[in-house]
């Protein structure tokens, strides 16, 4: 640190010849009586047998400091002139070439200086001295291994030497000197930073990037390098890198946070997430668990429902039922029924299938069967019925009942009536009058005229 007080030196009280004195100095003016000149000059009184010249320098006289006149007079001897009490001095002779020598006192040469016995000099930039009495100054790069070169004129400390950053580098650690700008900022340099504590920043010529942005290299100089996060991804102040926003949150580019949007909760109360790096609210959503229903099982359609914009819709689930069941696919609210009468399934069905017309569903509604003789289906109708009056069936699985037909009784007689059986009759056999008929004659081929009677029953077996 350069010194703030006055040089204290002690010239020396008596003039002495000097054979090897350095170049004469002149304070350029004479001061008036009484004034000290100024002590951050030397006067070196130099005489010569071809020129008369006037110096000025000042000699202690007690306590007090006094200011001289030194003239030549002759080449022979010199004179010196109090010009603060006006007396005149008179000096041994010396010869033409001698100097006279008004010099420093080298023991109290202040810090920040270098002296010698008639110059006093302050330390140039990029050197210090912190003794007293030091004929040079240190090297500010030598005393820091090259990482501080600068300091000011007349600096008194280490401390006082510095280094100005280059763009790409900066100081991260006090004494450590420059080094390559780290990521998460940047380096413009111009950046005064001092060796130790006590002058200025000791640490300095890094920017960071503000939160939002971020840069993953090293050794830039401008704040163009710090990025603007990504949709999805935040950073915080000074960051090397992106982050993905946490799950359950969502984020737009530019974001400086973690969590810069909660998902939009569900009124339905179930739990509310999204994955990581997520960037709207569209990419919350909700999970879809498993059901449990009889007969069969469900299955969700999608596991998770995301959110539309306002709401999130409700789980949707495929059936997967037991045979003899069915269940319809994408619905909220799954369960299997049972196949109605004349209908079917194998199992995973969203429809029970029609059983073919003569057929009727079994009892667990696993497949179909035919109908009984005596029995018939069309597809109009759920189960098997009986055949109706008049009519008969002999085989299974029809749809239709014959009729009972007109025909002989006997071998040449042929009823004017007509046949009749019970409901479900199973054979043609089973044709007959009926007995609250009356019947009419039948006039055969040979004009015979015949009363039949009642309850004769088909007797033709060979046709059904």
């Amino acid at each position: 640190m350069i010194s703030s007080g006055v040089y204290n030196n002690s010239p020396m009280s008596m003039f002495s010849a000097n054979t090897n004195a350095v170049a004469t100095k002149n304070f350029g003016s004479t001061p008036a009586d009484g004034v000290q000149p100024d002590q951050t000059k030397v006067q070196s009184c130099s005489f010569s047998a071809s020129a008369t010249a006037t110096y000025y320098g000042y000699i202690a006289s007690g306590t007090t400091p006094k200011y001289y006149e030194c003239k030549r007079n002759s080449a022979n001897f010199s004179l010196i002139t109090n010009r603060s009490n006006g007396s005149t001095r008179m000096f041994e002779p010396a010869s033409a070439d001698n100097d006279i020598c008004v010099g420093y006192d080298m023991t109290t040469c202040e810090r920040g200086y270098s002296c010698n016995s008639c110059d006093r000099t302050a330390c140039t930039t990029g050197t210090y001295q912190d003794a007293t009495g030091q004929s040079s100054c240190k090297n500010c790069s030598t005393q820091t291994s090259n990482k501080y070169p600068s300091s000011a004129k007349g600096s008194d400390n280490i401390n006082d030497c510095y280094v100005t950053t280059t763009a790409g580098k900066y100081v991260a650690e006090q004494g450590r000197g420059e080094v390559q700008c780290a990521c998460g900022g940047y380096c413009v340099g111009g950046t005064v930073v001092y060796y130790s504590s006590g002058v200025g920043n000791t640490t300095g010529g890094r920017s960071t990037c503000g939160a939002g942005k971020y840069n993953s290299n090293t050794g830039s100089t401008t704040s163009d390098a710090c990025k603007i996060t990504s949709a999805g991804y935040y950073a915080t102040t000074g960051s090397c890198n992106q982050t993905k926003v946490n799950a359950g949150c969502y984020g737009a580019a530019g974001s400086t946070s973690a969590c810069p949007h909660n998902c939009p909760s569900d009124t339905a109360g179930r739990t509310v997430t999204s994955a990581q790096g997520s960037d709207t609210a569209t990419d919350c959503y909700v999970s879809c668990g498993a059901k449990t229903i009889s007969d069969g099982t469900a299955s969700v359609v999608s596991s998770t429902i995301k959110y539309n914009g306002t709401s999130y819709p409700a789980c949707t689930y495929n059936t997967d039922c037991n045979a003899g069941y069915y269940g319809p696919d994408g619905v909220t609210n799954p369960s299997c029924s049972e196949c109605a009468d004349g209908k079917y399934s194998e199992g995973n069905a969203t429809t029970c299938s029609n059983c073919p017309e003569g057929e009727e569903s079994n009892a667990d509604k696993t497949g179909c069967s035919g109908c009984a003789k005596g029995t018939y289906r069309t597809a109009e109708m759920t189960t098997c019925e009986s055949c109706p009056e008049g009519t008969y069936q002999n085989e299974t699985g029809k749809s239709s009942c014959r009729s009972c037909e007109n025909g002989q009784l006997g071998a040449t007689s042929e009823p004017n009536g007509i046949f009749t059986t019970p409901k479900g009759a199973t054979a043609r056999t089973q044709c007959c009058f009926n007995s609250s008929l009356t019947l009419k004659d039948d006039i055969n081929t040979n004009g015979i005229t015949k009363t039949f009677p009642t309850n004769v029953c088909w007797v033709n077996n060979n046709n059904p």
